[in-house]
């Protein structure tokens, strides 16, 4: 394990199993996580299947973050194929950690994982944005938490 945001992509990881239902998300090697660091924002894009027990979301890699002096992510979800409720709830706690600490977190995410978070009334806890460059280019303007940028 790490402390802070690394400047080097970590290249893929080992195999996506949800331990509350195995066969729910079998296993895949097209699941990886690049952290990456511009400026003094942390970006994180997460590619295939993630869970909320795998390696590649978890809040003591955030936490650890957060003890680094970080306060400015991105996640890029636009790329993730399937996502267990166990992961959103992870997001959702780091969004309330991070708020407690001054963090920002904007997610990335495609048009259809927008209105998933907006019908579970989870855009209010988020930025959403559906390009990487706006999100990244977004913390010179301030926001409101619940616009979507398109």
């Amino acid at each position: 394990m790490f402390t802070g945001c690394p400047r080097q992509a970590l290249g893929r990881g080992a195999p996506v199993v949800s331990a509350a239902d195995p066969d729910a998300m079998p296993p895949t090697r097209d699941t990886t996580r690049e952290v990456l660091r511009q400026a003094d924002v942390c970006l994180v894009r997460w590619h295939g299947r993630i869970s909320g027990h795998t390696p590649f979301l978890d809040r003591t890699v955030f936490t650890g973050w957060l003890d680094a002096g970080d306060r400015r992510f991105v996640f890029n979800l636009s790329e993730v194929t399937r996502m267990d409720s166990f992961a959103i709830g992870v997001l959702v706690a780091c969004a309330r950690q991070g708020r407690s600490q001054e963090a920002i977190i904007k997610l990335v995410l495609s048009r259809l994982q927008i209105e998933l978070f907006e019908l579970l009334h989870l855009g209010n806890m988020f930025q959403l944005y559906e390009r990487e460059d706006d999100a990244m280019n977004d913390f010179e303007r301030p926001r409101g938490l619940t616009e979507v940028i398109r």
